[in-house]
Order: C-alpha cells, then structure tokens, then sequence
C-alpha cells in the first residue's frame, strides 16, 4: 500500500509528459494519494491556524476573484470555464496544507527530482523530434526557416506537445530546481543541464530566456564564491548567450526590433514584435476605462478584439487569439486596480517568506516566474498553473518543516 500511495502521490511530478485530460487524471490520483497517506499514517487533523489560511488565501488569491468577478462578467460560460481552469490554484494549497502528503525536508526533495527527471525525458523526446525535424526541411532555407519551421511543430507532438513559451518554462524551471537539488553523478547533472539548454534554445521564447538570465544572475549573486569568480562566471553567461542568440533561429525573432518598419501592425506587415506592442497599446488603453473591479476573465478577450478591430488596420490579429501576453496586465483588466494589488501584495508576501528562510531556490523560482509574467500571461494555461501553483505551495509549505539548506 505504501508504494502505491507514494505513486499516486508522485506521478503529480510527471505532469510535463502528460495532457490536459492526464494532468487533470494525475491531480485526482494525487487527491486520492494524499488521502490514503493521511489515512494509513494517521495524520492527527488540526485546523489551520491563522498564518497557514493566509498562505493558502494568497496561494489562491486568483481563483478567488474569479469566483467573485462572476457576479458582474458579461460571458459567463467563458468565466465559468476560467474558474475551472484555475482550479487548481486551490486545490494544491488545501491538500497539500491539510492532509500533510510531505511530511520532511527529503520527501519534498524527492518531489523536486522526479519532476526534473520528467522534464529530461520530454527534453530528450523534443531533441530527437528536433533533429528528425531538421533532416525533413533543412533542403528548405536554412536557420531562419527552421527556427519557424520547429516552434511551429512544437505543439503538434502526441501527448508531450507544448505552446512553446511553457516547454521553455517546462525547462527554465527544471534547470533551476536541478542547480539545487542535484544528483549524485556528476554527468548525470551535465547531461541533464545539456539536455534543458538544447531544448530551451530550441523553444526560441525571448520572455522565458531573459527570465532564466535574470534568474541565473540571482544564483551567482547568491552563490558563496569571491566577486572575481561571480564577474568572470557572470562574463562567460553573457558572451555564451549572445553567441547562442546569433547561432541559432532565435536570432531571427531579436532581429525583429531592429529591422520592423512599423512600431504597429499595418495591412499585411506584422511581426511579433509589433503585433506585441498593439497588445500593450490596447491593454493599456482599456486599464484607463475600466472601473475600479475590472472586467471579470470571461470579458477580457472580447475587449481586447474590440480594440484591436477599432485601433489597427491589419488582418494580423484575426490570425489567433492575441491576450495580454502580460500576467498582471490581465490582472488588471479582469479585477482592476483593486484586484492587482491585492495580488501584488500576495507576491510580496511570498518574497518575503523566501528572504525570511534565506531559501535561494524559493527566491529564484519567484523571480523566473514573475519575470515570465511580463512577457506572458503564464497562469492563463494548465502547464503554467500547475508549475506555479504546485511548486509554490510546497515552497510556503516547506516554511511547516524543517529550514531548508541550498547547496549551491
């Protein structure tokens, strides 16, 4: 009994590897995991006291408003469906909280591991397809061409394909857990790194890239060498980076902002990189007029095309769905100035647990995530809410347990 309770609780770690409909599958085994763990270890159940509800308000502090902003949402089918897309938000912080799964330092550690090692084998897998991928067009035209060619596919994979903004933070994520939970072989960790890295260029996303720089820099800041080591390392980060960019397709994307002859779409010439800045454009514009509780998930994306139709002269935006590829600016326009803050002060509330604790890998997680939430609206897709809340639970969680000690 015991194996198998530890598997329904472990699988949650693979849920890189799966689907929609086997990560929800995953999240009810995890359910029934915990449950039967609680059972058979005979948790005694104590009520929550003050500190752990208001960890888990914050942990949830998103699927709480949008509960409320359902009273005034105009597409309630749409709000109904962002709530359950959410749902996880609070699920992890309840379960996790209530029926104590992880009862040391280790157990979690473990967690930690089997999700790197998930995150190796989808890496492995997109590096194969990759290559098969390169051999099928590389007759074509080339670099550029290939760098399109393969984002592009990226979501076609059976089971493992994934948008790729969230396979680069599937391996951002995975690469910053591995610096501080390591293996015992060395080149088992090397060819973990590797394996990130290739897939992580591959993805070609510049948000999720200038996250894990920045992300990287808070590893080396904190990293106990001389400031001569840190220079040098920090010095070698850059000049690899920037040889990576200029040898590898995501060069074409940051050429984007030199070579663009319009700041906006117009007719039949858009980029990313302008149809991006419409984004903002019309984000910001619609923060100006809406009241001071928002507009509710559910009427979001109706405000934007409105806009978009009204403010620029392109078919580039009837091409997809554009959001506000910004984490709080959705915020902002589904629960207004009073519903960012309250979020905004949540995220301050789990820095300073992090600096609290001195937890480094706590402290870098939040800062690759809250840096990816500039570029995207990461909690809007499964993959990102399961990243995001799983991991910050357990981060708030582990607060119960003993101090943890990085070794890095």
């Amino acid at each position: 009994m015991t194996k198998i309770k530890d598997i329904l609780i472990y699988i949650l770690a693979f849920f890189p590897l799966f689907s929609v409909k086997l990560v929800n599958l995953s999240i009810v085994l995890f359910i029934i995991g915990c449950g039967v763990h609680f059972y058979k270890e005979k948790t005694p159940f104590n009520w929550p006291d003050k500190i752990t509800v208001v960890k888990v308000v914050c942990l949830s502090l998103p699927f709480l408003l949008s509960i409320v902003s359902l009273i005034w949402t105009n597409n309630l089918n749409i709000g109904i469906s962002f709530v359950e897309r959410v749902l996880p938000l609070i699920i992890f912080p309840l379960i996790i909280f209530l029926l104590k799964p992880f009862g040391s330092k280790e157990s979690i550690t473990k967690f930690f591991k089997a999700y790197i090692l998930s995150n190796a084998v989808l890496a492995l897998i997109i590096t194969v397809f990759a290559f098969f991928n390169s051999l099928d067009i590389s007759e074509t035209s080339g670099e550029i061409a290939y760098g399109i060619d393969l984002r592009g596919r990226l979501e076609t994979l059976p089971i493992v394909g994934e948008h790729p903004i969230y396979l680069s933070l599937l391996m951002g994520s995975a690469l910053l857990f591995l610096l501080y939970n390591r293996f015992k072989n060395t080149w088992i960790n090397t060819v973990l790194i590797l394996l990130f890295l290739i897939v992580f260029f591959l993805s070609n996303s510049r948000g999720p890239m200038l996250a894990l720089l920045v992300s990287i820099s808070v590893v080396l800041i904190y990293k106990k060498v001389n400031v001569i080591y840190k220079i040098l390392t920090f010095s070698t980060l850059i000049l690899s980076v920037s040889l990576l960019l200029m040898l590898t397709p995501m060069k074409s994307r940051l050429m984007e902002f030199v070579n663009t002859k319009h700041y906006y779409p117009i007719g039949q010439y858009y980029n990313s990189f302008n149809i991006r800045m419409g984004i903002y454009k019309c984000s910001y514009i619609l923060t100006e007029k809406i009241d001071w509780y928002g507009l509710g998930p559910g009427d979001v994306q109706f405000a934007l095309d409105d806009c978009y139709n009204k403010q620029f002269k392109t078919s580039a935006y009837k091409t997809g769905i554009f959001n506000t590829h910004n984490q709080y600016l959705f915020y902002w326009l589904s629960y207004g100035v009073f519903g960012i803050l309250i979020i905004l002060i949540s995220y301050v509330f789990f820095y300073s647990y992090a600096f609290k604790l001195d937890n480094k890998l706590y402290i870098v997680f939040l800062t690759f995530m809250f840096t990816c939430f500039l570029f995207e609206n990461i909690l809007s897709r499964n993959t990102g809410i399961m990243l995001f809340s799983i991991f910050n639970t357990l981060f708030l969680f582990q607060v119960n347990l003993n101090k943890v000690k990085s070794t890095i």
